[in-house]
Parts: structure tokens; sequence; C-alpha cells
């Protein structure tokens, strides 16, 4: 077992340095961090809510719906002395309430990026909301943006317009009492940069026992690789919704099997609230402490999908290849290597929308990297999966033939961006044992 294991960690290994040289060889290498969208124009009027009057931005309107009292405020001081819009809700009992900007007209299947800054005391949310060509309304929720702590944050997604979409406009909603400030908000149409066929990857967080014990045995049956995301002192782990973690010498048969092992700090914390020295120790930390079992990382999971410049910055000293943070989307060959998007799979999660996500990677030739945490028969928190809904999305992936690849193999991957697709696909096929 152990032997083929080898062979095939070697063949992986062969097929990646192959793939290196043969995109050296033809001049076609070209390692861009940042995605050419942030040079496009920004779609949304006002994006910066710097026109309007009392009262309201220019191209934005407030919007409630539910038992609640809102309070909507414009103008207030935004990020870096900029104009801002401000949401209170009080007496909350149901529903939400946003600021929301004009409809922007979008393509079928097109890709965007969309970002603000926002300042909240509370968890607040982001949703899409698109008109069909019915005239009906579609929505779909990029993500969860977490309290400030009294700073300026920004959130960040990619949306691909589904088919029948003629516009769309994307409310980032308090829907419980608290206050939200909204500031720079930004659509641009993404780079297609699509890769010569659509890729999925498999990230496992945190190392937890579950992920062992009943996706193992799965994966193995599939004969399907995956990234391992390790915390690497768990004793030291204040986070009480892991359980329980692997040992070592699980983690080592992990690797020995042929999946990749990813650092993700040593404790587990949100790198953006820490110091520069404590972001250095969990970040080279957790590298230091991989490398001493003879698991020398090539990729970063940052804890909670938490990233900024400086904790990017030091994720690249250390000699990391790549990041995984956590905002949704795909992502394509050209995408920034230290803040890779992902979609979170949860226990409220259908399988119908996983399936989606992948028949949308496969369609646009895009990179689709799914977040997963414990893998239990039953129990386990909001984050946590079945081992039947593990099963589903496996079968899934072998019935489409989408290509598997580890968070090292699809940064590897980008580097290539610019060969022939006839050439890249030989090679894919090539690291299949």
């Amino acid at each position: 077992m152990i032997v083929t294991s080898l062979l095939v960690l070697a063949m992986h290994w062969y097929w990646l340095e192959s793939a290196s040289a043969v995109a050296t060889q033809s001049g076609c290498v070209r390692d861009r961090t940042q995605s050419d969208s942030t040079q496009n124009k920004n779609l949304i009027q006002n994006g910066d809510l710097g026109q309007g009057t009392t009262g309201a931005p220019a191209g934005w309107s407030p919007n409630y719906w539910g038992k609640l009292k809102p309070k909507f405020i414009y103008p207030v001081t935004g990020n870096s002395g900029g104009k801002a819009s401000k949401l209170v809700v009080a007496r909350w009992k149901s529903g939400a309430a946003e600021w929301r900007f004009k409809p922007i007209l979008v393509s079928e299947h097109a890709v965007y990026a969309f970002s603000d800054e926002y300042k909240s005391n509370v968890i607040t949310n982001v949703t899409v909301e698109y008109l069909l060509s019915t005239g009906t309304y579609d929505y779909e929720w990029l993500g969860d943006a977490e309290p400030t702590g009294g700073a300026w944050k920004t959130f960040s997604a990619q949306i691909t317009v589904p088919k029948g979409t003629v516009s769309l406009t994307v409310l980032h909603a308090l829907d419980k009492n608290g206050s939200l400030r909204v500031g720079n908000t930004s659509l641009t149409v993404m780079r297609a940069d699509p890769f010569p066929q659509g890729m999925v990857t498999l990230v496992f967080d945190d190392g937890r026992a579950s992920q062992f014990a009943n996706a193992r045995p799965i994966l193995n049956v599939a004969g399907l690789k995956s990234t391992y995301a390790i915390i690497t002192q768990p004793q030291r782990v204040s986070d009480a919704s892991i359980k329980a973690f692997m040992t070592w010498a699980e983690i080592t048969t992990l690797h020995y099997e042929g999946n990749e092992i990813a650092a993700h700090s040593r404790t587990h914390r949100d790198l953006t609230t820490l110091t520069f020295s404590e972001v250095q120790g969990e970040v080279g930390g957790s590298y230091q402490d991989l490398v001493t079992r003879g698991l020398t990382p090539t990729t970063f999971v940052y804890p909670y999908g938490g990233v900024n410049s400086n904790v990017e910055r030091l994720a690249r000293s250390t000699g990391f290849s790549g990041a995984r943070g956590s905002y949704f989307g795909l992502d394509g060959a050209s995408a920034d290597k230290f803040n890779l998007h992902d979609i979170l799979v949860s226990k409220t999660t259908p399988s119908a929308k996983i399936e989606k996500w992948i028949d949308q990677a496969r369609a646009d030739k895009r990179w689709l990297v799914l977040e997963l945490h414990d893998v239990l028969p039953r129990g386990g928190d909001e984050y946590s999966i079945t081992p039947k809904k593990l099963l589903n999305l496996v079968n899934y992936i072998r019935q489409t033939s989408v290509e598997v690849v580890t968070l090292q193999e699809g940064i590897r991957l980008m580097n290539l961006e610019g060969c022939e697709s006839s050439g890249m696909r030989t090679l894919m096929r090539s690291r299949r044992p």
C-alpha cells in the first residue's frame, strides 16, 4: 500500500515538474498575482458614494421589509475621510434593511468582482438580487460580513451571472438590531482567463478527526486526492467547535496516500487581529512545525479567511506558493494566488447547489475550491456535513469527469496561463496513475 502510494506521489510530482518545465521552455509562464479586474471600470453609478443630497447618495435607495425600525442616514464619514451611508436597525423582529444601488445590466455567464468597504457592530449578510427575463427575482447568498470592531473592512466576492438574468444589484443587509456603514462599493467585469478545463479542489480545514475517519474512506474508494489544512498546535486551540483532531500518524498517512498537507496556522486565530510578531508565529511557526514532521507545505489556508496586506506579505515571505481565503467565488488563471476564493459547503448547503457550482466550473473553465469541515453521520455544528452528502458530491464529480486537483496543483497550473490547451490537457491526463 505504501509503495503504491509513493508511486502515485512520484507521478504527481513528475507531472507538476514537467508542466512547469514545458511552460518555461515555451515562454508562456506568467506569474501574475493580481486579477486584472481591478483595472476595469466600476459599473456602479456613484460607487464611492461621493455624490448625493442630504438623505440619500445619488443612484442609491433605502429598502427594508419585515418587522423592524430602520434609520437610513446619509452622508456620514467613510473610510479615509470619504463619504458613506449608514443604517441603524432597532426593534427587530423579522426581515432586513439595506441601501441598494441601481440595478446593473449584465450578461449571462459573465463573471463580475464585487467589493465594498463596511463598518458594523454585528454580523451582516451580502446577497445578490437577480432580475430574470421572466420578470421574477432570484437571490444568491455571497457570505456573511463579520463585525469590524470599530475599524473599516472590505467584503469581496465573485458573481457568476446565471442564465436568463437581465440585471443585478447587491444587498449588504442588516437583519438584526445594530448599525452598518457602507462606503466604496465596486462591481467590475473580470478577465475571463479560463483554464483549459474546469477544476475542483476539496479542502478539509483544521485537521479534524472525522475527516480521517469518515471522509478518507470515501475519497480513497473514488481515487480522489484532497488538501488537508492542518492546525499544527491543536492543544492550544480555543475554538470549542472543533471536538477532536487527527493524530500526526493519521496526517502522515494522508500525505503518503498522495494528498496535500497545507498549513492552517498554529492555533487557528484570526490573523488580521494579531500583532505582526504574532502573525509571524502563526504563519511561519506552522510552516516549521510541518517541516519538522517531514511534511513541508507549499500552500497556506488563512484561519476564518482572515487576510490583509500584512498577512499576505508574511505568507509570501515564508515561502508558500499561494494561499486560500474565504471570499465566495471561482477563480481564473490570473487570480490572486495569495487570496484564492472558495465556497463553503455546510450542513444546510443543498447538494443541487453544489452540483450547480461544479457545472459552472466546467462550463466556464474555472477553478472551484470547496471548503469542508467535520464529516459526521449525526450531530456536528452548522459547518459539518454527513458522509452521505460527501458521497453525493464525490459521485457527481466522478459522473461529470471534472478534473480534481489539490491547492498546490491548481496554483502551479495558474503559472501555465497562456499555454496551448491541448498540451495542458495532455499534462493533466498524464498525472493520473
